[in-house]
């Protein structure tokens, strides 16, 4: 966000939905100092389409997410400079077969590459293997979609001014059951794609670490152990249970 469409807002608090405008958009890539990577916008969305050129051309992957947009308008986003979408099948439009919505677009278009949230809640196990079925692998990101709970007891809480519940692995908001993001981890993510899969291992991490790098635009440094790029990397047992995590080649966890 904030450019993203109120339709399929989610857990969004809708106070933060605003229209983009040059001006916006300039102070944030000011106050952030350079650090924005990726930013999710709904095509539809009054402005969007004027400026996802002006996005990209910063050096920002454009997301297209939280939308009800129709699919040539999702086809038009990725001629501007579109190349990614939010938690996949999640907060967009569905696939029918007369209107393909953003779901038809993430799968037919090439030149988008798709988030999914892998915690069995958010997407069905056996459309996250379909998706491996359907589009090249390098066209795929893991993603957790965490939000303040995660690691914390079952029990209510505040997160980005909405009131939200945790409870047995699921985050709602308060009084309704709409998923609010999740509490998953990415060590239970990788655990989740290596059973829902029918790839090796081998074959779905790079969407845990040079998918996301690439996509992030960070894939000089991170993303896979090459010469010149920082040694982030964990190690797991043979159960998959994490034994120890390095930063930049210093161990900071053990088990």
């Amino acid at each position: 966000g904030p450019f993203i469409g109120k339709a399929f807002r989610g857990a969004q608090n809708p106070e933060f939905i605003i229209a983009p405008t040059v001006q916006r958009i300039d102070r944030m890539m000011q106050s952030s100092r350079g650090m924005i990577r990726l930013m999710t916008v709904a095509p539809e969305a009054e402005g969007v389409m004027d400026l996802i050129g002006y996005i990209a051309a910063n050096g920002i992957a454009v997301s297209i997410g939280h939308t009800d947009a129709e699919y040539d308008e999702i086809k038009q986003a990725v001629a501007l400079g579109a190349s990614h979408m939010t938690h996949f099948f999640n907060g967009m439009s569905p696939l029918n077969h007369r209107r393909p919505g953003a779901v038809g677009a993430g799968l037919l278009l090439e030149g988008l590459t798709l988030e999914i949230i892998c915690d069995g809640l958010h997407v069905h196990p056996d459309l996250v293997d379909f998706l491996f079925k359907v589009k090249r692998p390098e066209k795929i990101c893991f993603i957790t979609d965490s939000i303040l709970p995660t690691g914390y007891p079952d029990g209510e809480y505040v997160s980005g001014g909405m009131e939200v519940v945790k409870k047995g692995g699921r985050i709602t908001l308060k009084g309704r059951e709409n998923l609010a993001g999740s509490c998953l981890t990415m060590i239970n993510a990788f655990d989740n794609a290596c059973r829902f899969v029918d790839q090796p291992p081998e074959a779905i991490l790079p969407a845990f670490t040079e998918n996301p790098a690439r996509q992030a635009g960070a894939s000089l440094r991170k993303g896979s152990l090459e010469s010149g790029k920082d040694a982030d990397f964990i190690i797991l047992d043979s159960n998959g249970s994490l034994r120890a995590t390095y930063v930049r080649g210093t161990a900071v966890y053990r088990a």
